[in-house]
């Protein structure tokens, strides 16, 4: 994905062989660029992405990194924008996990409505 900043596109060769047989190819790759609070906030790999939905029935994505992400399900995960959970003490700020609560989140949930995000920790994160 293009960062704020980062070049628009990139110029690439692609090349296909089979046997003797070769052909080449030049490209312009053009990716989405990250809207949103993923345009702005430290994010992780993706394996931290859940699907939850809202008293209402309202599905949404959710993701764990530094902080918490959602958007409606129903956008596309990679040119959707993502918005930031607010902070319960100070509405105007995004929520931020702590340390270590923020090292490689995940979701849990328990048949019956419990959930939970947990992290890693370890003794050499001392």
């Amino acid at each position: 994905l293009t960062a704020p900043g980062a070049p628009p596109s990139t110029r690439a060769t692609l090349t296909l062989s089979a046997g003797r047989i070769s052909s080449s190819v030049d490209a312009v790759l053009t990716p989405a660029r990250l809207r949103g609070v993923a345009a702005s906030l430290t994010s992780d790999d993706g394996a931290n992405i859940w699907f939850d939905r809202d008293e209402d029935g309202t599905e949404w994505r959710m993701a764990a990194s530094e902080g918490i992400w959602y958007q409606p399900k129903s956008a596309d995960p990679l040119t959707g924008a993502w918005h930031a959970a607010a902070s319960q003490s100070e509405p105007e700020e995004p929520f931020e996990l702590a340390a270590p609560a923020n090292y490689a989140p995940g979701p849990v949930a328990v048949r019956g409505g419990v959930r939970a995000i947990y992290g890693t920790w370890g003794p050499q994160m001392q």
